[in-house]
């Protein structure tokens, strides 16, 4: 199976990455994980920035289905260490398979609404990673810094097309997770940023849910994160490279 990367997500442990990708022949969404033993890994993050993967690679592997995966996170597939980066896609293309599985609302993308930004593990939705098309960013999207609980990091405000709105989602996008320094230091509050992706024509933001995790008991469930920010017809290149 070939799909096209369209997530690698920044972990607190900054030793891995989750990786998923789009079949463009099917518009199957996969997260491949490494098998070792009995157990199921992310991959190195040494490994991803080796092979140069970013955005828009393809991967050629044998993707087996993880039996017995409960919702939402029916996207997990075993990989036996024999994935190949084989080459990258066109800009145009890219923005194809990130439409093959685009929505314009939260409902629709995931068939429900979250609760302050957590689905409730005993109604998890049928999905972890779903597609948000934004065709007005100007009035969709706009990026801050959150540093309440620990180091900056960005967050995002989104408002899809039937006005539901998400606040302060933490954005884990390993492009902009990793660039965060440099773009604060050349642009403190983010103005330059923000100006270039509201001019955009579009923006495809790629929403992940979290495992189940519980801050507190009556919090219980899948908490949203922005795994992919993706700009047309442009994009900062400055964010798609390993440093």
């Amino acid at each position: 199976m070939r799909i096209v990367v369209t997530d690698l997500t920044r972990f607190t442990n900054p030793e891995i990455v989750c990786l998923a990708g789009i079949d463009p022949t099917t518009g199957l969404c996969v997260r491949p994980m490494l098998e070792n033993g009995n157990r199921l890994d992310y991959f190195p993050f040494s490994a991803v920035k080796e092979h140069g993967i970013i955005p828009g690679s393809c991967l050629q592997g044998n993707f087996i289905p993880v039996l017995g995966t409960q919702r939402p996170h029916v996207e997990d597939h075993r990989s036996r260490g024999d994935v190949e980066v084989v080459e990258s896609v066109s800009s145009a293309a890219f923005e194809e398979v990130l439409q093959m599985t685009a929505y314009t609302s939260i409902l629709a993308a995931f068939g429900a609404l979250p609760s302050e930004r957590c689905f409730a593990r005993q109604t998890a939705p049928a999905v972890s990673i779903a597609t948000l098309r934004l065709d007005s960013p100007d009035s969709q999207f706009k990026l801050v810094v959150g540093d309440k609980y620990g180091p900056p990091k960005f967050k995002a405000h989104v408002t899809d097309d039937t006005g539901y709105q998400l606040s302060w989602l933490p954005v884990t996008d390993l492009g902009f997770s990793d660039h965060i320094g440099k773009v604060r230091r050349d642009d403190p509050n983010l103005l330059k940023l923000n100006t270039f992706l509201k001019s955009q024509r579009r923006l495809y933001l790629r929403i992940g849910l979290s495992r189940p995790y519980a801050p507190t008991p009556e919090r219980d469930g899948y908490w949203i994160q922005l795994n992919g920010i993706y700009s047309f017809p442009n994009f900062r290149k400055d964010l798609r490279i390993y440093d």
